[in-house]
């Protein structure tokens, strides 16, 4: 777990380095299909897809200073590990590429400043 966040602070701080400072942020409304292939996406990458929980799932489109426009889509899911218990509500965020949704990854229940930092509008 600890190598997912690891890769996951690195795409997100190197993806930062490359994009030109964000201007604007706001909520962008989602369709109940675009959510339910975000919780598909999401939770197949759990040990235990069937037990995945999800909250607060949101798209987030930002402008850039340069003028271009980039989307976010971030959550917070709760599945069983190994043992069969619940390990808390973690971070995710990707983005959608055509109607599939791509994971960029999914954090630990101590990764909450990096959902602050991403997936504020």
């Amino acid at each position: 777990m600890k190598k997912i966040f690891a890769v996951m602070a690195g795409a997100v701080l190197s993806l930062s380095a490359c994009m030109a400072p964000i201007a604007e942020r706001k909520l962008v409304p989602m369709t109940r299909t675009q959510i339910q292939e975000v919780e598909r996406a999401v939770a197949y990458k759990l040990k235990d897809p069937s037990s995945a929980q999800f909250r607060e799932i949101r798209m987030i489109e930002r402008t850039h200073q340069d003028g271009t426009v980039s989307t976010l889509v971030c959550g917070q899911v709760n599945g069983k590990n190994s043992f069969g218990g619940y390990v808390g509500f973690t971070t995710f965020n990707g983005v959608f590429n055509g109607n599939a949704f791509k994971p960029n990854g999914i954090g630990t229940p101590d990764n909450s400043w990096l959902y602050e930092a991403t997936c504020n509008a």
